[in-house]
C-alpha cells in the first residue's frame, strides 16, 4: 500500500474541506453569504447561537445568518486585494411615476424616470418578474424563502443582486452591497423609502388604471436599489391583495 500517497490525499482533503460548523467561534474571521443566500462577504463572528452566527461585516453591518453560510478565510482571501464593488449610477436617474398598463393593475407596469421609460411585467403568476430599463435586463425572483413565500425575494442584474426582506407587508429592508434602504407605509397611506442619500415619497393615484406618483429626493442613490424598493410597494399593495 502506498502510505505516502494516502497521507497526501488526506492532507489535500483537509485543505479543501470548509471549516466545520462546530469549529466556528466568536472572534473568527470568516466570509459569509449575505442574508444566507447572497455573495460571500468578509467579516467577524460576534457570537454563535445554535445553528446561527451573528456576523459583523467589514462595512460595520451586523447580520444573523445560518452557520452553514460561513467559511473560514483562507490565506488567499487574506492576501486578495481589497476593493469595494460599486455600480455606476446614471445621471438623471430620478424616478417620476409608475403606471399600470392594464385594468387588472398588477401584472404590467411602465416606470418613468428622468432618462426615459422602463417596462415591468410578471411571469409565472407573479413568481418571477422581468424589468427592462436603461438598456439593462433585470430579473426579480419572489420565491426564495422566508417564513412565508412572499417575505423574501431577490432582484438581480448584470451579476449584481439586491435582497428584499419583509418585517411585515408595511415594512421592508432592501439590501444591496454596503447599502440599505428602508421601505415603510405611513398611517396616511403614503409609502416612504429612506436611506443615507435621501428619501422618496410614493403615493397612489388613479382608480381603474392605477398609478403611483414618486417624489424622489435621493438622485445620488443607485437606481436599482430604488427600483427594488418601488417593486416592494407594488408587490405589497397590488400583487398580494
Amino acid at each position: 500500500m502506498n502510505f505516502k500517497g494516502f497521507f497526501i490525499c488526506i492532507y489535500m482533503l483537509t485543505l479543501l474541506t470548509p471549516l466545520s460548523l462546530s469549529a466556528l467561534e466568536a472572534g473568527d474571521r470568516v466570509k459569509c453569504k449575505y442574508s444566507g443566500i447572497g455573495s460571500y462577504y468578509k467579516g467577524k463572528i460576534e457570537r454563535i447561537e445554535g445553528d446561527r452566527a451573528y456576523v459583523i461585516y467589514d462595512d460595520g453591518e451586523t447580520q444573523r445568518v445560518p452557520r452553514s453560510a460561513c467559511r473560514e478565510l483562507t490565506q488567499r482571501d487574506v492576501q486578495r486585494r481589497k476593493f469595494k464593488k460599486t455600480v455606476p449610477v446614471p445621471s438623471g436617474s430620478n424616478i417620476v411615476r409608475l403606471e399600470s398598463n392594464s385594468s387588472s393593475g398588477w401584472d404590467s407596469w411602465t416606470i418613468i424616470t428622468g432618462r426615459g421609460k422602463g417596462k415591468l411585467s410578471a411571469r409565472n403568476n407573479g413568481k418571477v418578474w422581468k424589468l427592462h430599463i436603461d438598456n439593462t435586463s433585470v430579473t426579480i425572483d419572489t420565491c426564495i424563502g422566508g417564513r412565508e413565500a412572499w417575505m423574501k425575494w431577490k432582484y438581480y442584474y448584470r451579476g449584481n443582486q439586491i435582497i428584499a426582506e419583509a418585517g411585515s407587508r408595511k415594512y421592508w429592508k432592501i439590501d444591496g452591497h454596503y447599502t440599505r434602504l428602508i421601505v415603510k407605509k405611513e398611517m396616511n397611506g403614503t409609502w416612504t423609502v429612506s436611506g443615507k442619500k435621501g428619501t422618496m415619497k410614493i403615493y397612489e393615484k388613479g382608480r381603474s388604471w392605477k398609478s403611483w406618483m414618486v417624489k424622489d429626493t435621493m438622485p445620488g442613490e443607485n437606481i436599482h436599489l430604488k427600483l427594488a424598493a418601488l417593486f416592494t410597494i407594488i408587490y405589497s399593495s397590488d400583487v398580494m391583495r
